[in-house]
């Protein structure tokens, strides 16, 4: 699996979770929407996640 599909599918992912919840606010910012539209936000985003790993 490529790292945008990763990306792509963890954000419909929380999207679809997040449309579950009412709140006022919304969940994910406009600006966070406008980052993850582009290819390299999508990669920083992604080096990011792969570089610092949270243990469950």
């Amino acid at each position: 699996m490529s790292k945008d599909s990763i990306i792509n599918n963890l954000f419909r992912v929380a999207s679809n979770m997040f449309t579950q919840f009412n709140t006022e606010e919304p969940l994910i910012s406009e600006k966070t929407k406008v980052i993850l539209k582009t290819t390299e936000g999508r990669k920083e985003l992604y080096k990011k996640i792969i570089s610092n790993p949270i243990p469950f």
